[in-house]
This record gives C-alpha cells, sequence and structure tokens, in this order.
C-alpha cells in the first residue's frame, strides 16, 4: 500500500559494514503485512530501505522543533 503523505517512524537498519542494526528517524512511504518501505539520511544520501515489520515503530514530530 503507497501512503499519501510519508508518516514519522523509527526504524531499526542494518547495514553491510556496521556490526548492528542502527536505530533511525525515517519516513514511511509504502508498507504491506510483512515489510515497511522507509526513506531515511544516512551519510548524507537519501535512502530508500525495505525493513521487516517489526523493526518498524511510529513515532510523533516536535511541533515546536524545524
Amino acid at each position: 500500500m503507497t501512503i499519501d503523505s510519508p508518516r514519522p517512524v523509527w526504524a531499526y537498519i542494518a547495514f553491510e559494514q556496521i556490526p548492528d542494526p542502527l536505530h533511525l528517524k525515517c519516513f514511511e512511504v509504502a508498507s504491506s503485512d510483512v515489510a515497511v518501505l522507509v526513506q531515511c539520511a544516512w551519510q548524507g544520501r537519501l535512502q530508500e530501505v525495505l525493513v521487516d515489520r517489526d523493526q518498524v515503530f511510529h513515532r510523533t514530530l516536535d511541533p515546536n522543533v524545524r
């Protein structure tokens, strides 16, 4: 399912060069029953990563932060 407006989420993402998954602020752009497509910035680049559904958690944006 494609999401009309990206939702803010936390995601645990495993990168090849790093031994442990990173807990990153991301945006959910599409989802299914088993996986979520998230966008995040890693090392200055926009990344789109497919993450297991159980590794993604909703978060809320702070309205006072720009």
